[in-house]
């Protein structure tokens, strides 16, 4: 009898272990976070002044939302079955393989394709340093 929820678990321990895919999800919620912030927080008329490094901001914003909603639906969205690319004919081993490499992989290819951080984020609006 196979176990693939232990085998999920696996894949949930190698993600995390996993050096680029624990930094790619750390970058992708922090700039997510800090762009909802800034796009709260900047003024209407500092929006007005700027209103390129607005819409810029506003498209980054978007952009990010996306490529965060297509990696968690890469990571949670999908089993480990779907992941398969060599069939062994043994359950266990097909699991074991697909939540150590085949999985984790897709997603380190998907982080490459999809970079959290551009050369376009210097003409972001910035914070504004609030004086007392």
């Amino acid at each position: 009898m196979v176990n693939y929820f232990a085998y999920e678990k696996l894949f949930e321990k190698t993600v995390s272990e996993d050096e680029v895919l624990s930094k790619y999800e750390s970058d992708l919620d922090s700039k997510s976070s800090y762009l909802a912030n800034l796009m709260l927080s900047t003024s209407s008329t500092y929006k007005l002044v700027h209103p390129f490094r607005f819409l810029r901001t506003e498209l980054e914003a978007k952009r990010i939302e996306g490529i965060k909603e297509a990696y968690y639906n890469l990571k949670n969205g999908t089993t480990l079955v779907e992941h398969f690319d060599e069939e062994s004919g043994e359950l266990d081993e097909d699991l074991y393989s697909a939540a150590t490499h085949f999985k984790p992989r897709r997603m380190i290819k998907f982080a490459e394709h999809y970079p959290v951080y551009t050369e376009n984020d210097a003409k972001l609006l910035k914070l504004s340093k609030k004086t007392n």
